[in-house]
């Protein structure tokens, strides 16, 4: 299983990271840190193995396994940290897309699909700041 390494920058009002790993660099969005609390934190750092999952909302996606005292954490796409619960976002690159002086992300179904598709029996995934 190939490994991606999230390395992240932990913001006043979200976590903003920087994913690589083999023919892949993405960006990413969380919710900021907040002590690992259910639908209002990013997840803690850590090792981590995020297997395909389908859904009619995503489509194509993750599901990160086994975070402590969590559940249901996903990787899919999204342009807004209020469009996340707890969840990871991944886009082509940050932009200020409303205008609201907030890094957003841009093209996340096309860098959601990519992911998929480059990795679609999942990957390990290194979160690191």
């Amino acid at each position: 299983m190939e490994t991606l390494t999230l390395k992240r920058q932990y913001q006043k009002t979200q976590t903003l990271g920087i994913l690589t790993g083999p023919g892949i660099s993405l960006v990413t969005m969380e919710l900021k840190w907040l002590n690992n609390t259910p639908q209002k934190s990013c997840i803690p750092e850590g090792t981590y193995v995020a297997l395909p999952r389908s859904s009619p909302k995503y489509g194509k996606h993750f599901h990160i396994q086994n975070v402590p005292n969590r559940d249901l954490i996903l990787i899919h796409n999204c342009n807004f940290a209020s469009q996340l619960l707890g969840c990871q976002g991944v886009g082509k690159s940050f932009a200020d897309i409303n205008s609201d002086g907030i890094m957003d992300i841009s093209s996340s179904k096309i860098a959601l699909a990519e992911l998929v598709s480059k990795f679609p029996k999942g990957f390990e995934l290194k979160i690191i700041s």
